[in-house]
């Protein structure tokens, strides 16, 4: 969700993370989307263990907005490495996220 140039993520299980500062925004290298917040705590968990910073959502319309916002920041000079996503999820699949991103 955006909110005056301001990028918050809404969905569990990190709600209304503030990522203001472009340079936060910027550091996430995976970007994590699956309708089962236990999956994200499990994969991001996985990730962390292994230095990597993960952007986490629920909806799959949230992560293609981030994915979006990160494109459209001035300073953000690269893209997600990774994109990890469930394929079965409901308004959103997988499928379609991709899609929407490429």
């Amino acid at each position: 969700m955006s909110c005056n140039n301001k990028i918050i993520f809404s969905s569990q299980p990190h709600q209304g993370e503030d990522y203001s500062n472009c340079s936060d925004l910027c550091s996430k290298e995976v970007l994590l989307c699956d309708d089962e917040s236990f999956n994200i705590t499990i994969l991001e968990e996985m990730l962390l263990n292994e230095g990597i910073s993960s952007a986490c959502f629920t909806v799959g319309s949230e992560a293609t907005e981030c994915f979006r916002k990160r494109l459209a920041l001035k300073c953000c000079t690269r893209t997600f490495k990774l994109v990890l996503t469930d394929i079965s999820m409901p308004k959103m699949d997988g499928f379609e996220l991709c899609t929407q991103i490429n």
